[in-house]
């Protein structure tokens, strides 16, 4: 990206409205709006491949965080398993596991929440004409589009 601002035929309605569905949307929104507009409009490609980023980003951090909360509670609900088959109280394992299930849950509608946050403000954002940059990704995207 250069330093100078975007031209008016760059931010016009249908590029804005197609950069504020891409943060919106989501990944495959993102890979279409990029794959079909990249040589139309700068605004447009480097919106449409932040946002492909910060999914890209959040699905890496979503299946570390997933894959331990998932081994946490296998080796709970294995505990109670060898706790009761050796005739001592499965008591604590299955309290243990099943009060996982909640800090699970709540941790994936935190995130999920989270997220739709951010893509909401990104949206609105692009929508206004502004060019949003996610922190630390937006100088990553702009360094990348420069090669």
């Amino acid at each position: 990206m250069n330093d100078q601002p975007y031209s008016p035929e760059e931010l016009s309605s249908d590029n804005r409205m197609l950069a504020a569905a891409a943060h919106f949307f989501g990944l495959w929104a993102a890979l279409i709006i990029w794959a079909t507009q990249k040589d139309r409009s700068r605004f447009v490609r480097f919106q449409s491949v932040q946002a492909l980023g910060f999914d890209g980003v959040m699905m890496l951090l979503s299946s570390v965080v997933m894959g331990c909360l998932m081994l946490v509670m296998v080796l709970g609900t294995g505990g109670a398993v060898v706790a009761a088959e050796s005739d001592n109280d499965p008591g604590l394992f299955m309290l243990l596991s099943s009060s996982f299930w909640l800090v699970w849950m709540c941790v994936i509608f935190g995130y999920s929440g989270v997220l739709w946050v951010i893509r909401l403000i990104a949206s609105v954002k692009t929508l206004q004409g502004q060019d949003f940059r996610y922190p630390w990704l937006g100088a990553q995207v702009e360094k990348f589009l420069q090669n």
